[in-house]
């Protein structure tokens, strides 16, 4: 069993219940510093939010970012 399929299999035991999560592998070879050698890949995992949370976002989030870039 490779390393990934162990992770894989991990996931899938923690990750409860599995609809409601999303994960992802990504090659970092060659992308970091020096610092972390021998770490070539990460792992990113989401969940979805409650219905709760979406249902009370009305009209979504709206920031005044043009102030914030300067543009």
């Amino acid at each position: 069993m490779t390393m990934q399929q162990l992770i894989i299999k991990i996931l899938k035991r923690h990750l409860i219940p599995a609809e409601n999560f999303i994960y992802g592998f990504a090659d970092l070879t060659g992308l970091l510093s020096m610092k972390f050698n021998g770490f070539n890949y990460g792992i990113s995992i989401g969940r979805k939010l409650d219905d709760a949370i979406v249902d009370n976002i009305s009209d979504g989030l709206q920031l005044p970012i043009t102030d914030k870039m300067n543009i």
